[in-house]
């Protein structure tokens, strides 16, 4: 038997949510050099707060190094609306972790942090894989 996780998809529910869709291969880039290199410092514990584009190549950077693994992040969106800022912890960290089926491919990330935020969510966890997989885990 094959055990899923649970995962939150309900932002696909939205009318809005396939056209602001774009099937991407890898996650979005940032012309910031230093991005990349706070992504080869992420371990359990690790905290910061960012812009969501910088979070995203943050992601690229980490799946890119290192595709097989995947990271758990508490994601705090209490500021996303006003600032587009976000402040994270990793909180997991697991070698060779397979992706659930509900996965969901990047191009979708941006879209479901901004509806969790806007129907009430203050903090989310969300895992991320290498090539461009993620997935909010239910509450």
């Amino acid at each position: 038997m094959i055990h899923d996780i649970e995962t939150d998809t309900r932002y696909l529910e939205e009318d809005l949510a396939f056209a602001s869709n774009t099937y991407v291969k890898a996650w979005s880039t940032t012309e910031n050099r230093f991005v990349p290199r706070m992504a080869s410092q992420l371990a359990i514990g690790f905290t910061a707060r960012m812009g969501i584009k910088d979070f995203m190549s943050m992601i690229h950077a980490f799946a890119n190094a290192r595709p097989q693994d995947c990271l758990t992040f508490l994601v705090s969106l209490d500021a996303l609306a006003d600032t587009a800022l976000i402040s994270f912890s990793v909180i997991d960290m697991q070698y060779a972790a397979l992706a659930p089926v509900q996965a969901d491919n990047a191009g979708f990330f941006e879209f479901a942090l901004q509806w969790s935020a806007h129907n009430g969510a203050q903090e989310i966890s969300v895992s991320v894989t290498g090539p461009n997989l993620f997935w909010i885990h239910c509450q």
